[in-house]
């Protein structure tokens, strides 16, 4: 019998790397378990903060439908002041308010979870309540008078529910909608700018019954005003002449709202009782002005009356004007 006495032994060591083999596969198990909890807990909490986010956005768009100024009130400030709970977790809002440049309510909404406060997700969110105020120019229609022309210039969103009438080069700046392709009718020399695209038809804008919200919106800025209202517009200065020839000039309302109140006479259009609102100039902001009775755009200031002239066509000046500069 042969005998290997280089061999004694040998299943010491065997099982010795055999262990240290297992000890390292066991080790690396572990870490690969830990790491893949981490990374679910990392998802969980990423997840619900993503969550809490869009739930603080749809509190606020909540308020924001029920108030659409709601951005401008007391409760809107307090919520933005710290972070809301909901449910095991937080969200923080930032607002950010319509300017002169950007028509839209931005919302920032960050959610985080109480035990990961370092997991953070955050959405933005640009919205307009679309309503028929929102418009530049919004009419149920124009009837064979208004054609746009070289040289007009919309600045603006621009509706109506009527016929659409283009003639040569005006520019339109933003969103132009009708309610139907039929009811656009450029001229064949037509070469109009649209600088969001062409006209979309989106259906009918649905007006609302009553100006009762517009009026209250004034009334708030001491903005209401009865009879014939003559109004001249300079950047962000509103002259107002009214009815008994006092002249005011004031500041865009707060709530951007001027509302003109008085008899309904669709015949009477120069009635000192009559709310008729005759408009012209420049603005530089956002403004609705509203009038029980008819609006007039006039081509030259129309609080400037005859007597302002001093003397013209034998009129010397020495009673009042029977009616507004045509």
């Amino acid at each position: 019998m042969k005998k290997y006495w280089n061999q004694v032994g040998s299943v010491t060591p065997m099982l010795l790397l055999v262990f240290i083999i297992m000890l390292i596969l066991g080790g690396a198990g572990i870490l690969i378990t830990q790491n893949q909890l981490k990374m679910n807990t990392y998802y969980v909490a990423e997840e619900k903060a993503l969550q809490y986010a869009e739930a603080g956005f749809n509190n606020y768009l909540w308020h924001l439908n029920d108030d659409v100024n709601f951005y401008s009130r007391q409760e809107s400030e307090i919520m933005q002041k710290e972070p809301q709970p909901f449910q095991d977790g937080y969200y923080l809002l930032k607002v950010t308010k319509p300017s002169d440049s950007e028509r839209y309510v931005t919302i920032r909404s960050t959610g985080w979870v109480a035990a990961s406060p370092d997991i953070k997700r955050t959405i933005e969110v640009k919205i307009r309540k679309k309503q028929f105020v929102h418009q530049v120019y919004v009419s149920e229609s124009e009837g064979k008078n208004i054609v746009w022309a070289t040289g007009d210039e919309v600045h603006g969103p621009y509706h109506t529910n009527g016929i659409f009438r283009v003639s040569g080069g005006p520019i339109f700046y933003d969103i132009v909608t009708i309610t139907s392709k039929e009811n656009y009718k450029p001229d064949r020399d037509a070469n109009p700018v649209y600088k969001m695209g062409p006209p979309q038809p989106i259906g009918p804008l649905v007006f609302p019954k009553t100006n009762s919200k517009l009026k209250d919106w004034a009334e708030i800025d001491n903005a209401v005003y009865t009879g014939r209202t003559c109004i001249y517009l300079r950047d962000d200065q509103i002259k107002i002449r009214k009815r008994d020839g006092e002249v005011e000039v004031r500041k865009i309302p707060a709530n951007k709202v001027i509302y003109v109140d008085g008899e309904e006479k669709p015949g009477d259009k120069w009635g000192l009782n009559t709310a008729n609102v005759f408009i012209s100039g420049t603005l530089s902001g956002e403004l609705t002005i509203a009038a029980q009775n008819n609006i007039y755009i006039m081509h030259d200031n129309p609080t400037e009356w005859y007597e302002d002239q001093g003397y013209s066509d034998g009129y010397s000046g020495s009673e009042s004007p029977p009616q507004p500069p045509r």
